[in-house]
């Protein structure tokens, strides 16, 4: 072979030429694959209803043409003062290139505060969210009950009554 007769390059030369070249290639390899994990998906959807318990959803989607292999996908409450007041997951994800998943999660709301959900979409079994990241606020109000909401209608009728009996007598008498 021409390389193995040059007198220029010496069989150390070679092998240190192979070597890199071989250790560029694995590079390479890795790097790809790493990418490919990384990408080609989008949190498309992220609510959470009013009430109690809350239930916050999430639409996942793998995007670009990529399936998405060995990822998830976590949840954080965080009250008005940032404080953290619930979390959910990892939750593992894995998509065919084009699929979409919906993952739900019901929280017990602590109060009537506004509250600020994040989701945070992984690849492996980080936590960095290089695949995407979003969050979004909402409201929760826990529900009275039919009683309580009963007594609260009945209240108020007794005050319009009130209201009204007292507008009646002071035109009566003027």
């Amino acid at each position: 072979m021409y390389f193995r007769d040059s007198p220029i390059l010496s069989a150390r030369t070679l092998r240190l030429f192979w070597y890199v070249v071989g250790l560029s290639v694995l590079c390479f390899s890795i790097f790809c694959t790493v990418a490919k994990a990384a990408g080609g998906g989008t949190i498309t959807l992220l609510t959470a209803s009013s009430g109690n318990p809350s239930t916050v959803l999430a639409r996942v989607a793998a995007d670009g043409g990529k399936k998405i292999n060995n990822s998830n996908i976590t949840f954080q409450i965080y009250d008005k003062n940032l404080t953290l007041v619930g979390s959910y997951g990892p939750v593992s994800v894995s998509l065919a290139a084009g699929a979409t998943q919906d993952i739900t999660w019901s929280w017990n709301v602590n109060g009537f505060e506004p509250f600020t959900v994040n989701a945070c979409w992984s690849p492996g079994d980080s936590g960095n969210c290089k695949i995407d990241a979003t969050s979004t606020q909402f409201n929760a109000v826990p529900s009275i009950g039919f009683f309580l909401g009963g007594i609260a209608v009945v209240l108020i009728g007794v005050w319009f009554w009130r209201v009204r009996r007292q507008m009646v007598t002071a035109k009566a008498s003027s």
